[in-house]
């Protein structure tokens, strides 16, 4: 890497990492200390920037940092209520979608930070050349900064001007804890020539780099609070343990896991964890050449192609959505990964001036992309999304009342300006801000969320005065 590049990649670097101490994203407890700044030095741009230069920046460009090993990941498992459409039963039936998440040690996520920069910049340097750029949606930095919103919006307008058109929407199967190995190392190469061209192998610090994140090893968090809760529970340290705890009683305790889909066979072993600062770019660096070959076969068929993380989206003419389906089955395989059982077409035709969204038995269906759903004429965000909204609206309600006028309740009051803020427009964050963002010009969105705030009022305040008077 020339000294000119260095310095390009350690600006863009520090800058994202003084927005990440900003928005207090690495808080947590981990096994080493916080990285911390003093707040009038985070809002000094250059201030910072030597700080943070005097403190990292010899040993990141000298590669010193590689020279100590990394701490376990703190694991834990998110889950996602999910709704899906059943032909056997005409209905959307619940699913629990688990999510495995993994957070890097303090010092650790400093250094896949750094690496991440490397790699989005090779990465970026190889989707500027290619054809299949404007494809690869998840995990960049791209001009104007579009969101799902736009990315939705786009794919679905693309099928109204289509007119007779069929959508194949397909899910590759645990994504993250199946990415082969051998397929990420070779691409990681092929990104890494960017940098450094005259490379055939990882550079060492790299390759440790790639060790540290197919052999990862991790720790539950459940396990971690219940083992360091006198820590914890102080609130006066910056790390769960000391070193010397880690080494003797952590360990001793047989509670770190290893990934279980390693395998010394390259071929054979997958799976990174999801959360590190640099597993998104490699997530895409894995597909380069999927994306590459995808690409050129729908394009060839005259259809558009895109995909968004583990969320494939091909739009192509009718008659040609089988032949596809076989050609993304082919390409997956070749990766070593497997796609969801179901995979979603949708016929779109132009019937009389009002195209209609149909499934292969005729019957009507949107196709759902990205949180949203069309028919073909309209944008809806889709069904189940607001069902989650309004399951999670009355729990809370529910609970604000109790904790008001309950048994063990603690005051008289609901906070009703509190539920306004966090679920109606009144709100700067939330999914009705979010929803009202998307409804620009969209008239069949306003209308799924037109009443809300007025509709919350009411309930509160008639589950409010059922409780006082029944207390």
């Amino acid at each position: 890497m020339t000294d000119e590049l260095f310095e390009i990649l350690w600006l863009e670097f520090a800058e994202k990492e003084r927005r990440a101490f900003l928005k207090s994203k690495r808080r947590y407890l981990h096994f080493d200390r916080k990285i911390n700044f003093p707040s009038e030095v985070l809002k000094d741009k250059q201030k910072y920037l030597v700080e943070f230069s005097r403190r990292f920046k010899s040993d990141l460009k000298l590669d010193k940092c590689f020279g100590g090993s990394y701490y376990p990941f703190i694991r834990i498992i998110l889950t996602s209520p999910r709704y899906k459409w059943s032909d056997a039963e005409s209905r959307r039936i619940l699913q629990i979608k688990p999510r495995e998440i993994c957070y890097a040690s303090h010092f650790d996520a400093l250094r896949y930070s750094w690496y991440s920069t490397i790699l989005s910049y090779g990465y970026e340097k190889i989707l500027g050349r290619s054809n299949y750029n404007e494809a690869v949606l998840a995990y960049r930095k791209l001009p104007g900064k579009p969101s799902n919103i736009d990315f939705a919006f786009k794919a679905f307008k693309e099928i109204k001007d289509f007119g007779n058109c069929v959508a194949l929407a397909f899910d590759i199967s645990k994504f993250f804890p199946t990415i082969n190995h051998e397929v990420l190392y070779q691409s990681w190469i092929t990104v890494l020539k960017e940098v450094y061209p005259n490379i055939d192998r990882l550079p060492k610090e790299h390759y440790k780099l790639f060790e540290s994140l197919t052999c990862f090893q991790f720790v539950e968090k459940d396990v971690t609070d219940d083992l360091f809760a006198h820590n914890i529970t102080s609130g006066k340290v910056n790390r769960l343990c000391t070193p010397r705890e880690f080494r003797d009683f952590l360990r001793s305790t047989k509670a770190i896991t290893s990934n279980p889909n390693f395998n010394k066979d390259r071929k054979l072993g997958g799976g990174i964890p999801q959360g590190s600062p640099v597993s998104a770019v490699l997530a895409n660096i894995s597909l380069i050449n999927f994306d590459n070959e995808l690409y050129q076969q729908v394009s060839d068929l005259g259809g558009r192609y895109y995909r968004y993380s583990d969320d494939i989206l091909i739009i192509s003419p009718i008659g040609e959505e089988f032949k596809l389906v076989s050609v993304v089955e082919n390409l997956i395989q070749k990766i070593n990964l497997s796609l969801n059982d179901k995979t979603d077409i949708i016929w779109f035709n132009n019937i009389e001036g009002t195209i209609v969204s149909t499934n292969a038995d005729g019957n009507r269906k949107t196709l759902q992309y990205l949180g949203f759903e069309t028919n073909g004429q309209n944008v809806y965000i889709r069904s189940s999304s607001f069902s989650r909204y309004h399951s999670k609206v009355r729990r809370l309600v529910n609970r604000a009342v109790n904790m008001a006028f309950g048994k063990h309740g603690v005051g008289s009051v609901v906070f009703k300006s509190k539920l306004l803020n966090r679920f109606t427009q009144k709100g700067n964050n939330n999914f009705i801000k979010y929803a009202s963002r998307s409804a620009e010009g969209n008239r069949a969105i306003k209308l799924q969320y037109k009443n809300q705030y007025k509709n919350l009022s009411k309930v509160i305040e008639r589950k409010s005065g059922l409780r006082s008077r029944t207390n």
